[in-house]
This record gives structure tokens, sequence and C-alpha cells, in this order.
């Protein structure tokens, strides 16, 4: 059973989280998963439901670090209530535990788009991945909210088994971002630079890439509401090279 020290107030002792001293009994930790800026992720299981899930744990990790976690963490559990669950983890349960803000969701189990690049040079393939990043980025951006932080390690690949009879590959974005800029429009602007930069990354492979993207003129010309037709616009343009049909699941 796993046992390590957080900090003097977390700590997770045979596999339960106690925070300032009080167990949290519906959770068994199973492993760490990663850690940032804002916390720790650990895989874990619902304990009287026996269900697998990715429990996050906002803390300061930095001394330096001035942010309120508990609204930074609010922040990121409503956005992704928020999004449509077919591109974002599932919120499972969400609570603030002795002034350290908690939250259970779905585990996704599969790999970085990072690392699926690294490994995946099919033209056809990227390119379904590029439309599938694309469309995660349109159900996950809204007037009010954007994801904030979409790189290609903010986004995860894996199996989607709808019934024992189909199994594809699909993406969810993870990690939204939570950062507050003096200006609004700033923290919108990055988020729109850091799409524009995974995707370029994502079909770097295209020869004919920077003749469709001169062709459709500079991405940050465009509005907000035409950043994603544009991008759909220059997949079009691909296709030739790409040397498929669209399909109807995956990516």
């Amino acid at each position: 059973m796993l046992s390590t020290v957080i900090s003097k107030k977390i700590k997770i002792q045979n596999g339960a989280l106690v925070v300032g001293g009080q167990p949290v009994r519906r959770f068994k930790i199973l492993r760490e998963l990663g850690r940032g800026a804002s916390g720790i992720v650990f895989e874990a299981e619902r304990s009287w439901l026996a269900q697998p899930c990715a429990l996050k744990i906002w803390h300061k990790l930095r001394a330096n670090d001035r942010r309120d976690k508990i609204r930074q963490g609010m922040s990121e559990a409503r956005k992704i209530a928020d999004s449509d669950p077919d591109w974002v983890p599932h919120i499972y349960d969400a609570d603030v535990i002795n002034n350290t803000f908690v939250v259970s969701m779905e585990l996704i189990s599969g790999e970085t788009l990072k690392q699926l690049l690294s490994r995946q040079h099919d033209k056809p393939a990227l390119w379904h991945i590029a439309r599938a990043y694309i469309s995660g980025v349109a159900a996950t951006s809204k007037p009010h909210v954007v994801h904030g932080d979409p790189h290609d390690r903010n986004v995860m690949s894996y199996l989607h088994t709808p019934s024992r009879f189909e199994q594809y590959s699909r993406l969810k974005f993870i990690d939204f971002g939570t950062s507050t800029f003096i200006n609004p429009r700033r923290s919108r602007d990055r988020h729109w630079n850091i799409v524009d930069r995974t995707f370029r990354r994502i079909l770097k492979p295209f020869s004919t890439l920077s003749e469709w993207l001169e062709l459709h003129g500079a991405a940050e010309r465009r509005t907000e509401e035409l950043r994603v037709p544009y991008y759909y616009d220059v997949l079009d343009g691909l296709r030739l090279e790409a040397g498929l049909q669209e399909t109807q699941h995956g990516i």
C-alpha cells in the first residue's frame, strides 16, 4: 500500500489520503500519476464502488506560489463540468477537506498527444488526429470559457470501447488552464496561440501545410468564432495529400 508525505498537512498512509490529520476513507490511493505547480494527481479507487479514478489534490508545491488553490481547483473543476463529456474527463466528486481542494474524476488510461506524435508519422492518421484535436477544441470552447492550455501534454489519446464489438481511438482534454492575467483577452489569445502551434505540430510532415495555411491567411486575423472553421478549411485542403476520406469514428 502506498505511503508518502506530500507536506506537513497532506500525506498518504497505507493507501489512505490524510489531510490535516483527517483520513479520507472514500478513496484508496494506488500510485502517483504526476505533479505540477498546482498539486498532485494520483491513480485511486473510489472505495465503496471499487471504481478507478484520478484524484487531484490542489496544493502549493512551491514556496513562492501565492495563488489560492481552492479557487484554482474550483475554476478547473467547473470548466471541466461545463464542457462536453465526450472530450473531457467525467467529474465524480469535488470537496474542500481541511482547506484543501480535492477532486476525483475519470481515469484516462492512454498516452499524451505528445507521446502519440513521437511515434506516429502516418499522414492519414495525423490528419485524423488533427481533426479530432480541433473538434475537441471546439467542444471545450464557449463564449465565457476556453481550455486555456491545450498543448500536446494536456491531451490524452485512449481506446474508447462503446461496446464489445467496437473499439477506436479518441482524445480527451485534461488539466484546464487556471492562470489569471490582468487582461482576460490575453488569456484567450494565449489559448488560441497554443491551439495554432499544436495544430501545426501535428501536421508538420505535410509538405503542403504551409501552402494551405498561406491560402487561408493567418489564423490570428480570424475572430474566435471563425478559428475552428479556419482549421477545418485547412484540413479539407490537405485531404489530397492525406489520401483519404473522412471516417465516422475515432482519430
